[in-house]
């Protein structure tokens, strides 16, 4: 029988090594990145639009829009069509845009992509972006936004953002005015100024003779692209405190948040490890505090967001509506205790062999494995990052954590936002 009074024997963590993508430059100089692993039948085609995400937007919410239609119908084929091909094959696609960039991935059995590889390309070339689908995706769209504007964490994390960045795409958010203003035509010219270049990260059972069908179905695909211009003399964030009622609520959604320095800095990495001792796992002092102590939440977190063109750290939890005021203080009792209390040596060894564990496990898949490429290579950063960021959480020390803290955590210079009761 497990004895629980006895802690389990720790071992020091082995070294981590970070398995790279093999690097391939079709004839039309589209690069393709690729995680082999032949164990497996499965194929797994992520196609990067690295310069097509919403801060691109004329018109908030166009980029969805875009991504939503892709697959609503091309030159070639119907909407029907397309489901059908790819649902006869037993594949999936799945449509991604973010802020920064969009995806449309392809899983598939690895003996049904090269009859797949044609559809895909026609959807990424030649989409129509049907008037009736693009109605059709407004109004899914409305009314999902219309779901969303009901919960009150949303409309906090998206008042946050804008607290944050005021003139910046990243603070912007779609209403439903704005879904009502998009049409057609704003559609098709996003897509022809931004669904230019892309890039292709393949992974699972890839073969020389897979990747040659890849480029024999892209080669033709452009691969010249305009790069965003994103504003750099923008209006800096305003530290505001901001309270949204919502009649009748009994919750209340908190997000605290702060723009900082992002991973290019020399500071991000040990931020970082502080930010996970904050509130970054369950065993955080947030969460020891607010749940496990107070008993105000079922879980608080910490968590550092790092954009292209910026980043910012956010508190968040959701309260009891009597109690967000109690919440508070407790949020910015934490806060100032990593900035004026030496940290234990034994917490935070728990905190760094918790970062490097997840960070063992975060390498055990191959989608894990394209994750953390992604996470570096849209940074425009190398693997030495890793090596870096390794390097810091299995040296830093408790004065460095204070340190850190006090340059990055001050409450006063944060933004709150409280949506509910």
């Amino acid at each position: 029988m497990l004895n629980r009074s006895v802690s389990p024997v720790a071992f020091s963590s082995p070294s981590i090594s970070f398995r790279q993508p093999e690097t391939k430059i079709l004839s039309n100089n589209i690069t393709v990145h690729s995680f082999l692993d032949n164990k497996f039948e499965t194929v797994k085609l992520e196609f990067i639009f690295p310069n097509a995400g919403s801060i691109c937007d004329k018109k908030a919410g166009i980029n969805l829009l875009v991504a939503k239609c892709l697959q609503s119908g091309t030159k070639s084929f119907s909407a029907t069509e397309i489901s059908s091909m790819i649902a006869q094959a037993g594949a999936f696609i799945e449509v991604s845009p973010s802020f920064d960039h969009s995806t449309l991935t392809l899983y598939c059995i690895r003996r049904h992509l090269k009859k797949l590889l044609p559809v895909v390309k026609e959807i990424l070339q030649n989409p129509t972006f049907p008037i009736d689908e693009v109605n059709r995706q407004i109004v899914i769209a409305k009314t999902n936004l219309q779901t969303q504007l009901k919960k009150s964490s949303i409309l906090a994390s998206r008042e946050l953002r804008k607290q944050l960045f005021p003139s910046s795409p990243y603070g912007r958010s779609p209403s439903i005015d704005d879904l009502n203003n998009i049409e057609q035509q704003n559609l098709l010219q996003h897509y022809q100024d931004w669904y230019g270049y892309l890039e292709i990260i393949a992974s699972g059972n890839i073969t020389e003779d897979l990747l040659v069908d890849i480029d024999k179905n892209f080669s033709k695909v452009s691969s010249s692209h305009t790069a965003f211009s994103y504003p750099t003399d923008r209006t800096k964030n305003r530290v505001n405190d901001r309270h949204i009622a919502i009649e009748n609520s009994v919750q209340s959604s908190i997000r605290i948040g702060k723009e900082v320095s992002g991973k290019n800095s020399d500071d991000f990495n040990s931020l970082f490890v502080s930010n996970h001792l904050l509130g970054g796992f369950f065993g955080s002092r947030l969460m020891k505090n607010l749940r496990e102590d107070k008993g105000l939440t079922y879980g608080v977190y910490s968590s550092v967001i790092d954009l292209k063109h910026g980043a910012y750290i956010v508190i968040g939890c959701d309260v009891k509506a009597d109690q967000k005021e109690l919440a508070i203080t407790e949020i910015t009792r934490e806060l100032d205790k990593l900035k004026t209390s030496k940290i234990n040596d034994g917490e935070l060894s728990i905190v760094k062999n918790h970062l490097l564990g997840s960070i063992q496990n975060d390498l055990s898949s191959l989608n894990a494995l394209s994750s953390k490429f992604k996470n570096i290579h849209y940074q425009g950063l190398s693997y030495d990052y890793y090596d870096d960021l390794i390097k810091t959480i299995k040296t830093i020390t408790p004065s460095a954590v204070r340190d850190i803290a006090n340059k990055y955590l001050s409450e006063e210079n944060f933004s709150k936002v409280i949506v509910g009761g």
